[in-house]
């Protein structure tokens, strides 16, 4: 069995409690230190224990307080540092081969910046569209982009993009896409309001929203709002910038994402089978898990933890002439945690050839 890749997590919150789950699960990954400002390491440990959407981890499954700044999941497994540093860059990296920032910060550039310059083996991934990463990589859309000599801070991108870029990448290539529209429907995020207030900003701390409908109620409106996927996904696909419009839902529900896609192709598909054939034929390109085909009558919690990018819904699929209207369903947890792994996996090997 291949050597596992030393894991640092920077943020303990959805998604990168997310992306421990799936690590400590994947035999090509060693977690060996968790960073986040909780300073309640027993806090830290019943809001991964205890989930109110994963479910609950028991026993050997469970994430348990070895010390205040050590954890394990079990009673056998590898302690874990846990440590509570505020800014990244006094972070001790030397045993790290792959730091993963799920703090979902935009402002620390300047910290992880000089956090690689103290550990120079290090690469970091940051799960967002962060202003002074040196690429923005999605696999299945621009991947063969990385140069990694000179990438030492990496976006993952969004779940939105993630699911998709490859998506456009391949109807792209199988037909060309000439232009379209596109409507995300997205679940709440913890940085929203239970009743109306201010729509305070969790990327930036302390700014506001100039987009006010963010700050009413999450459990009681659909709110319309510009939607940062179609921008995250011209930054791995600068080909589509000014042929895709879009729009988006945040809606009252805890997790899975969906897309309404109508695009305007350069040839028209021959059959519905055949879209599903060349998503198929595109899939099998690549060994990570780009693309499920769903022909159920599912409804969105049934795609929580799908490991896809994106799972395009038969049902729903139609051609008119060139035109074809598309569905797509993306648990923008667990599917996207999944994607950031690979990555990791990814970086890690462009780095040794």
């Amino acid at each position: 069995m291949p050597t596992s890749l030393n894991i640092a997590i920077n943020g303990f919150g959805r998604i990168g409690r997310a992306i421990f789950r799936q690590a400590h699960r994947d035999h090509r990954f060693r977690v060996v230190m968790i960073n986040d400002i909780n300073p309640d390491e027993k806090n830290v440990c019943y809001m991964y224990n205890f989930d109110s959407i994963q479910g609950v981890s028991q026993g050997e499954a469970a994430l348990q307080v070895v010390s205040s700044n050590a954890l394990r999941v079990g009673s056998e497994g590898d302690e874990i540092r846990y440590s509570r540093e505020e800014d990244v860059a006094a972070l001790d990296c030397a045993d790290i081969d792959i730091l993963i920032d799920a703090s979902g910060l935009s402002n620390n550039g300047a910290s992880l910046s000089a956090l690689v310059e103290k550990f120079p083996k290090l690469k970091v991934l940051t799960t967002h569209i962060h202003p002074d990463a040196d690429i923005c990589l999605v696999l299945g859309a621009n991947h063969e982009q990385l140069d990694i000599s000179a990438s030492s801070i990496i976006s993952t991108s969004i779940c939105d993009a993630t699911a998709l870029a490859p998506v456009l990448r391949c109807l792209d290539e199988a037909y060309g896409v000439e232009r379209g529209h596109i409507t995300t429907v997205h679940p709440w995020l913890n940085y929203q309001n239970l009743l109306d207030g201010p729509s305070t900003s969790w990327a930036n701390p302390g700014e506001i929203y100039d987009h006010y409908p963010l700050g009413r109620s999450a459990l009681d409106n659909l709110i319309p709002k510009p939607t940062s996927a179609v921008t995250a996904t011209f930054k791995s696909l600068p080909n589509f910038d000014a042929k895709i419009s879009s729009f988006s839902y945040r809606v009252p529900t805890s997790l899975v994402g969906s897309a309404d896609l109508v695009l305007q192709l350069k040839e028209a598909p021959a059959s519905k089978a055949s879209v599903i054939s060349a998503f198929e034929k595109f899939n099998s390109a690549f060994a990570w898990k780009l693309f499920g085909i769903n022909t159920d009558p599912l409804i969105s919690r049934d795609f929580i933890n799908r490991e896809e990018s994106a799972i395009i819904d038969a049902r729903w699929l139609d051609i008119v002439d060139n035109q074809i209207h598309l569905i797509l369903w993306y648990d923008n947890e667990n599917g996207y945690a999944g994607r950031v792994l690979d990555q990791a996996q990814f970086v890690s090997e462009a780095r040794k050839a």
